[in-house]
């Protein structure tokens, strides 16, 4: 065998391969109708002056300064910013003049943060002379937090804006204010914490209803499930009490509202983000080099932009019908978005457009996570509307499945439509949950009802080590 002439076939061969996905790769396809609609739409602009993203933006203005003008002028200023030189260099608030004068003072301890499996009563009762410093020395950014209950909703005014809020000081802000609403709590003031605990879970679900971006979404869903962990542990050392009954109905008892579980809006503009980075001139680079090439070979031979903009709608859409599913549908329609998205392999069609279908296959396989987060949160709501009532009604241990069983379709599981879980030995209300980090999320059913036995109509306090059951 001539080893030569069989090099120079193989070699012969592979330009003709690059040839070809180089010939196939020179044009582009035309935008579908579709796309170029969703790229088009822009949601309803909301009043400046109603709009909390601003107040949210503009938190640690120097003293001297409006919170709501300097976030304006934050915005502006990064729009001028994104306009002119596109995402890198990334813009800095700082920039502005009095933007990041006024910052949390928190020395010698932590703020204890609220979550599904952190619990702070008793951090704050502990350490309440801290708190009580802390809350002393950072009582103009609180006071400024608790403005931010005033704005009737929230809105990113334009395409790039959400990215400029500094989240991880907000989340800073809300522990202050659990600590002060913890404080409250503890010192016998419940209908004060009561009433505080409200507000803030509205203000994040105002939020969560007007963000349109899937950092914004993510953000204010996190806030919101912080104040229910709160309520949690509240409601466990006072089950009793009214005003934090009434706070639950309020604020916490409503399921989420078609709004707050949007996710068609999201991945709309998430769409047009992605259009929007696709869009800056590749040959406009004021630093050129190796990388520099590399890219533009990227974009012109392998990356087609309406090509990958078609189907990246695709995904998008997908996962918008996937989260507007009913609760019984929704497992088939995740089966049908895994085989599609991230079962389907990689086959000849990769051909064309190789960067773009890589895209957007990465793209969409964490979507259906994000999804399920906000079903798993709602679900904690659902969770806890049963928890409410079965100690209302004092359900005994015995009865709960079959008040679980009756229960109406919002207090069901929401990724299956059937009825919630109990767990008699731990005395849990659950449900699984797919695609999350969190594998269940469970209440428990502490403190203990007073059980109406099944066969009396006498009360009968439950024995404490049988789990509620009479």
């Amino acid at each position: 065998m001539n080893i030569k002439k069989v090099s120079i076939r193989i070699f012969v061969a592979l330009l003709a391969l690059i040839a070809a996905v180089l010939i196939i790769n020179s044009f582009d396809e035309e935008l579908r109708p579709e796309v170029r609609t969703a790229l088009a739409w822009q949601a309803d602009a909301l009043p400046d002056e109603n709009n909390l993203f601003y107040a949210l933006i503009g938190l640690h203005a120097a003293l001297d300064h409006d919170v709501f003008r300097m976030g304006q002028l934050i915005s502006e200023a990064h729009e001028k910013h994104y306009r002119q030189y596109g995402p890198v260099p990334m813009f800095d608030p700082e920039s502005v003049p009095g933007a990041r004068a006024l910052e949390l003072v928190v020395d010698g301890h932590e703020l204890c943060a609220v979550s599904a499996d952190t619990r702070c009563l008793a951090d704050y009762r502990e350490n309440a002379d801290w708190y009580r410093r802390t809350l002393a020395d950072n009582r103009l950014l609180l006071s400024r937090y608790r403005a931010l209950y005033g704005y009737p909703a929230y809105g990113e005014p334009w395409l790039m804006a959400w990215s400029i809020p500094s989240y991880a000081n907000v989340f800073r802000l809300q522990r202050l204010a659990h600590a002060a609403i913890g404080l409250q709590w503890l010192e016998g003031e419940t209908r004060q914490a009561s009433d505080a605990l409200s507000r803030d879970i509205r203000l994040w679900r105002r939020m969560l209803a007007g963000s349109r971006t899937l950092l914004s979404k993510m953000i204010a869903l996190a806030h919101v499930s912080r104040d229910i962990g709160l309520f949690v542990e509240m409601y466990d050392s006072r089950p009793a009490d009214r005003h934090l009954r009434t706070a639950f109905q309020d604020a916490f008892a409503a399921p989420f509202s078609t709004e707050e579980r949007n996710f068609r809006d999201v991945m709309t503009t998430e769409l047009q983000v992605t259009a929007e980075l696709f869009s800056r001139d590749p040959l406009d680079d004021r630093d050129p080099g190796w990388s520099h090439y590399a890219d533009l070979a990227w974009q012109f031979f392998l990356l087609k932009e309406n090509a990958s903009l078609n189907d990246l709608y695709d995904s998008h859409m997908a996962a918008a019908e996937l989260s507007e599913l009913p609760d019984t549908a929704y497992a088939a329609g995740r089966e049908t978005y895994r085989q599609r998205y991230e079962d389907s392999g990689f086959g000849w069609d990769m051909i064309y457009n190789p960067a773009g279908k890589l895209l957007s296959r990465m793209g969409a396989e964490p979507f259906p996570r994000y999804i399920a987060e906000i079903r798993a949160i709602d679900g904690r709501l659902r969770l806890l509307r049963l928890k409410t009532r079965i100690h209302a009604k004092a359900i005994c241990g015995e009865d709960i499945p079959g008040f679980l069983a009756t229960s109406a379709p919002p207090l069901r599981n929401p990724f299956t439509g059937r009825p919630m879980s109990w767990d008699p030995t731990e005395n849990l209300l659950f449900f699984d949950v797919p695609d999350s980090d969190a594998d269940r999320v469970q209440v428990n059913l502490v403190p203990e009802p007073k059980c109406i036995a099944s066969d009396s109509s006498a009360r009968v306090r439950c024995k404490p080590k049988t789990s509620a059951i009479c």
